[in-house]
């Protein structure tokens, strides 16, 4: 079995707006509203390397960004230019957002 191991940083632009967040209720506080992924692939081995921005709009009062996350590491995060702490939760990635 070949396993893939991946680092992975991600920067979260937050918006004004609406719209809907992952897992959102039926009253959404968060919507991602674009992906930019830069992935570097090795010529060998089992490593990549990516790169994710995530334009995010808010709609309400949200703290905490909630990303689907299984299997891969994450090197830093960045939320609006600056480094935050984003913790592990099973396989999400909880990212704290400024209020």
């Amino acid at each position: 079995m070949i396993r893939r191991w991946a680092s992975v940083v991600a920067a979260v632009t937050l918006l004004g707006g609406t719209a809907r967040a992952q897992g959102a209720s039926s009253s959404p506080l968060l919507d991602v509203l674009h992906y930019h992924f830069a992935l570097t692939l090795p010529d060998s081995g089992h490593r990549f390397e990516a790169a994710v921005m995530i334009t995010v709009a808010r709609r309400g009062p949200a703290d905490t960004l909630t990303l689907d996350l299984a299997g891969l590491d994450v090197d830093r995060v960045l939320v609006d230019g600056r480094g935050v702490t984003a913790r592990r939760a099973g396989d999400r990635l909880l990212v704290p957002l400024p209020v």
